[in-house]
């Protein structure tokens, strides 16, 4: 009878080597920047002290990134890439992040998922709720067409023939315009 021997393996993983590895190392064509207002605006604003600006000499583009393993902390320092620019981000035109955009930029994929997930939550109830008005607003629009004897254009309104939006769903304009033509076939003009 054969006899069975287990193994046992352990897999180490690297992160910074696998960093390095990847890409995300900053070697001799990487020119890291003095801050500038901007940096020291991005750092203020997302509260990252570990933001920073290089130079990328092979691309020509100036780059906003953050330590993952600075200079001072090893041999092979690593960086992740946050936005790149044509220009300096304290020149006009840069295309630096400012504001929500900055601060999505820099916050960690499970706030951002969570913020998307949200946004989307919220346009979809808002879509459910134009629609349960559009239907609320279209069905007394039918009773009162109705109850003046316009079958015709309650049976069409009903059926979906013609179209129908809820009063909310309009612009101000589009209901100044309504009123009006209330009051004028109702003879109040």
């Amino acid at each position: 009878m054969a006899c069975k021997k287990k193994l046992d393996m352990e897999i180490l993983f690297d992160p910074k080597g696998e960093a390095v590895h990847s890409g995300l190392a900053i070697g001799d064509e990487h020119e890291i920047c003095p801050d500038g207002e901007w940096i020291q605006y991005a750092r203020r604003e997302t509260g990252i002290k570990d933001l920073f600006v290089y130079f990328h000499k092979r691309t020509g583009n100036w780059v906003f990134a953050k330590w993952l393993y600075k200079p001072s902390e090893t041999d092979t320092p690593v960086a992740l890439e946050l936005e790149a620019m044509p220009l300096p981000p304290d020149m006009p035109g840069s295309g630096r992040l400012v504001g929500g955009e900055l601060t999505m930029r820099c916050a960690p994929v499970e706030e951002m998922m969570l913020a998307m997930k949200r946004k989307l939550q919220k346009a979809a109830s808002e879509k459910a709720s134009v629609m349960a008005d559009r239907g609320t607003s279209r069905d007394a629009a039918v009773k009162y067409m109705r109850k003046k004897g316009m079958e015709r254009g309650a049976a069409m309104l009903d059926s979906g023939a013609v179209g129908w939006n809820s009063p909310n769903e309009t612009s101000d304009q589009y209901k100044e315009t309504v009123s009006q033509l209330i009051a004028m076939a109702k003879g109040n003009h």
